[in-house]
């Protein structure tokens, strides 16, 4: 009696414990297929919602001229102020065509929200000021749309989170504020120009310096070589005064180039003299 009633309660237990591994089993099984469809979904869908710079469309270099329909449009700059979720423009336009036409429709297009609130602040035929509203604080790319109309082709600049310059309040400003303001930031490329320039100069100079003593110390060393060995001196010697040779001229490019900023500098500012009176 005791022996059957020994293997009746280890049959139990051998059940409960074969219904524990089959449902730990189970779980298993379930967690594994949830992890599994879980990376598959996530690796399948990151590109939706994992977005990285990396992706991001190359912004319009600020200063550099794009061809479009006869005309010669730059982006002079680009600002944003989060706080007002606005950015301003600044367009230099160039018209080499003779059609007559100096206006232009302009878009703007923020990649997840779309088409944007666009304002002409100021509209001339050499110079535009263009405002975008309501810029989404997540916004990471932004494309304005130039053309003539909406058959038109189109030219596309560009900017994103990384490139747009970052300002505390865009202000209200008159049209001869506006080109003042542009005029002043020209005179500071210029004089970043010359400040490279003149790093480069000191570079320039000590090279030569240091062509100079490795010359000095060639013509001291011949008084004990042989001929042969004077022979292949005089040859370093002769490729060090080429290159010195090369750094002055170098070095007098880049004088003519100070001078000239240096004299487009002084132009400017009588451009701003008159724009004040």
């Amino acid at each position: 009696m005791m022996n059957h009633m020994a293997e009746e309660t280890k049959k139990i237990d051998f059940l409960k414990l074969s219904e524990r591994v089959k449902k730990n089993k189970n779980l298993f099984l379930g967690i594994f297929i949830f992890l599994f469809c879980g990376g598959y979904f996530l690796f399948f869908t990151s590109k939706t919602w994992l977005q990285t710079d990396s992706d991001l469309i190359r912004a319009t270099a600020l200063h550099k001229i794009q061809t479009f329909q006869e005309r010669d449009i730059t982006v002079g700059r680009w600002d944003y102020s989060e706080k007002q979720h606005m950015m301003e423009i600044e367009l230099d336009i160039l018209n080499r065509s003779v059609d007559g036409i100096d206006t232009y429709e302009y878009n703007a297009i923020e990649r997840t929200k779309g088409n944007l609130k666009v304002e002409t602040v100021v509209n001339k035929p050499d110079f535009v000021i263009l405002r975008i509203y309501e810029v989404p604080v997540k916004w990471r790319e932004v494309s304005v749309h130039i053309q003539f109309d909406d058959n038109s082709e189109m030219l596309k600049i560009y900017t994103n989170k990384n490139a747009v310059t970052r300002i505390d309040k865009i202000n209200d400003m008159t049209e001869t504020e506006y080109r003042i303001a542009k005029v002043e930031g020209t005179i500071s490329q210029y004089d970043t120009e010359i400040s490279s320039l003149h790093k480069e100069q000191e570079e320039i100079q000590e090279k030569i310096d240091q062509l100079n003593i490795n010359i000095k110390q060639l013509t001291d060393s011949k008084e004990y070589q042989t001929e042969k060995e004077q022979a292949e001196t005089d040859q370093l010697i002769s490729q060090s005064k080429t290159e010195i040779e090369s750094a002055e001229k170098d070095l007098g490019d880049n004088n003519a180039e100070i001078e000239e900023y240096r004299e487009r500098i002084e132009k400017a500012n009588l451009q701003i003299q008159d724009l004040k009176k």
